[in-house]
């Protein structure tokens, strides 16, 4: 392998393990977007040895037949796109559907991870969990009987990030390369030239993670408004259409 020391490829384990029961024998995570991810494709990346994020709030449990809908979408004009989005996205989420999906990827053999938005978490954990999913994943976790994404509410500081909206890779190339922070654990990218930027942390109060947070904003030019310790990020391929939805209290899964 490329590098100051030659590494015999055979000698290299990339594997990614999360807890004692999930392993991952290929590290890549396929992003909840439903241009990328339906069923057959989680399935085709779990036997790759990746994994595959079901977005259950998108149009793959909302229609028995998401293809169409799908191609509709990628067909739409400038002029048309945001027309085509809203009557695509009219339709309800069916629980029913939300099972049959995950059902069937499990059904191959292979590892599910979906994700929803935090305002249906609770309601659709029960689901999830029987359907026989496997991943639930948040940024950071809110106290037993919590109903609202306070500051008082919050549980622990497990992660910092930036959220880049202009210059995005400029900006990543300039974070990678940096001697004041340590590489990242994941990078987002949730729409061209923007991304989200997570490290992992540990042993961080809220007042100190805000602080980290808003320096870091400022050296590397990221959003001065995303550096509160309850920020829900948006999810790749999502859009923020700036309403705002009262967040219940999720569980904090272990992997």
């Amino acid at each position: 392998m490329p590098g100051g020391v030659t590494l015999n490829p055979d000698e290299v384990d990339i594997t990614f393990s999360m807890g004692d029961r999930f392993t991952l024998p290929l590290p890549f995570w396929g992003s909840a977007m439903d241009g990328v991810v339906d069923v057959d494709f989680a399935i085709a990346m779990g036997k790759l040895g990746g994994v595959a994020v079901l977005n259950l709030d998108g149009v793959h449990t909302r229609y028995e037949d998401s293809a169409p809908v799908i191609k509709k979408i990628a067909d739409a004009d400038k002029a048309t796109l945001n027309a085509v989005l809203k009557e695509a996205y009219r339709e309800p989420v069916k629980p029913g559907l939300i099972s049959e999906r995950i059902k069937a990827i499990k059904a191959a053999g292979v590892p599910c991870a979906v994700s929803t938005v935090p305002a249906r978490a609770e309601e659709r954990a029960e689901i999830v969990q029987k359907a026989g999913a496997d991943i639930f994943v948040g940024m950071n976790p809110i106290k037993d009987g919590a109903y609202s994404r306070t500051k008082q509410s919050l549980k622990e500081i497990r992660h910092v990030y930036l959220d880049i909206d202009r210059d995005g890779d400029q900006a990543i190339e300039i974070i990678r390369t940096s001697l004041d922070v340590p590489m990242p654990n994941f990078v987002l990218n949730t729409s061209p030239q923007k991304y989200q930027v997570v490290w992992r942390i540990e042993g961080v109060n809220q007042q100190q993670a805000e602080t980290l947070l808003h320096s870091m904003a400022n050296h590397f030019a990221a959003d001065l408004a995303a550096t509160d310790a309850t920020r829900a990020l948006r999810l790749p391929g999502a859009a923020d259409d700036g309403d705002f939805v009262p967040c219940p209290r999720g569980d904090d899964f272990a992997a």
